[in-house]
Order: structure tokens, then C-alpha cells, then sequence
């Protein structure tokens, strides 16, 4: 089953899926429940107001998780009661903006990027110079 994201075309697939549960139901055996987790994903994708159970799912990670996520990354607005509700275009550009730019597997970048450490020299440490200058006068 394809899922979009236009909404001319979510009606259209939300009757098809109505249908194909119901034959299901009939040849199968198989509960409401299906019917409505498959609604509830279309609703998912196509909805531009999200509460924190679809935001959570829509970025894959616990709810818990998500409300830990800074409100200058991803804002979240104010709904009915004390709800929080979220925008799908945010937590796009949320997603977008933690865009990695190191190739995956070299940890912090390449040892090229990285200047190598000057050894110790003593005669730059502060302390050394003033036990120099004092033993000198």
C-alpha cells in the first residue's frame, strides 16, 4: 500500500484501505484493529498537526524522548488542555537541521583535519621563565 502525502489522493486511498480490510475481514478473520492502525498511518503522513504520540512516531523515538528535545529546535504549540501539539513542517526542518556532515565510521573527522599537538617545552611555561628571572637578579 502506497501512502501520500497529497490530500486528493489520501481520500482515495483511505476508502481503498477501507475496502481491502473489510475483504480481509471477511476472507480472514482479521479484528477492527487492523483497520484502524492502517487509517491511523495513513493519518499519520498526511496530517500537518501532529500530537506527541504521532510526533514521536513520525521521528521514530519514544515520547519521553521527544519532550526532551529543545523548544528552539522543534516548537511545539499549545492544544486543548495541557497538550502539546506539533507542527509537521518543524520537525522537518528539525530533521534537516541535524544533518551530519563527517563521513560515517571516522569518528570526529579524518587526521588531516586535526593539528597535531606541539611538544612540551619548558622554556615557554610562565613558572619556568620566573624562576629563571629570579635566580638571574
Amino acid at each position: 500500500m502506497l501512502i501520500t502525502t497529497n490530500p486528493d489522493d489520501f481520500g482515495r486511498q483511505l476508502i481503498e484501505t477501507e475496502h481491502d480490510v473489510a475483504r480481509s475481514n471477511l476472507d480472514k478473520g482479521v479484528e477492527e484493529s487492523a483497520l484502524k492502525s492502517a487509517i491511523n498511518a495513513l493519518a499519520v503522513q498526511s496530517a500537518t498537526i501532529l500530537n506527541a504520540i504521532q510526533a514521536a512516531e513520525l521521528l521514530h523515538c519514544s515520547i519521553d524522548t521527544l519532550r526532551r528535545v529543545s523548544i528552539d529546535e522543534l516548537p511545539t504549540y499549545d492544544g486543548v488542555g495541557r497538550s502539546a501539539l506539533y507542527l509537521k513542517e518543524d520537525i522537518e526542518k528539525y530533521v534537516r537541521g541535524r544533518k551530519r556532515y563527517a563521513k560515517r565510521g571516522t569518528g570526529l573527522g579524518s587526521m588531516a583535519e586535526r593539528s597535531k599537538p606541539s611538544p612540551f617545552v619548558s622554556d615557554h611555561n610562565p613558572a619556568d621563565i620566573a624562576l629563571l628571572q629570579l635566580k638571574g637578579s
